[in-house]
């Protein structure tokens, strides 16, 4: 007995478990900007900042130390201007000062990260990270 031929049909969806699940998800929703471990292998960056500069909606530029400063250009500053966005590592947000840098560069190296997604004003937010303090956008971070 001969079977008939059989056709395997599917798309380039990518099925992840766990914590990158909801950052698929995320990204399927059409809000925010994406970087996937792919963009990171293929661009091979020194820092994890170095991943944001060319994110539209976000500025990077050097503050104290000269270390990098990320602001977001259409956040809700209170006075028009830029402002600094929520930084999550792992659904966990991180203590920053505004004035002082970019922490996410002394926490994790871009060969750990998985994903980061960027809100840059309040609308796009998700819930998940919809806290006080997310008027000014969110960056979120996951590693591997």
């Amino acid at each position: 007995m001969r079977l008939g031929e059989v056709v395997v049909e599917g798309d380039r969806t990518i099925i992840a478990f766990g914590r990158l699940a909801e950052f698929y998800r995320r990204r399927r929703s059409g809000f925010g900007r994406f970087i996937t471990s792919w963009d990171i292998e293929r661009r091979r960056p020194f820092y994890v900042s170095d991943l944001l500069r060319q994110v539209p909606g976000l500025s990077v530029t050097y503050g104290g130390f000269g270390r990098p400063v990320v602001r977001s250009r259409r956040g809700m500053s209170g006075f028009g201007g830029s402002c600094s966005p929520m930084v999550f590592l792992d659904g966990m947000r991180l203590a920053q000062d505004p004035d002082l840098g970019m922490e996410l560069d002394d926490v994790t190296v871009p060969e750990h990260v998985a994903g980061i997604e960027i809100y840059t004003g309040p609308a796009q937010v998700p819930p998940e990270f919809n806290v006080s303090g997310s008027q000014c956008g969110v960056i979120a971070v996951w590693t591997k």
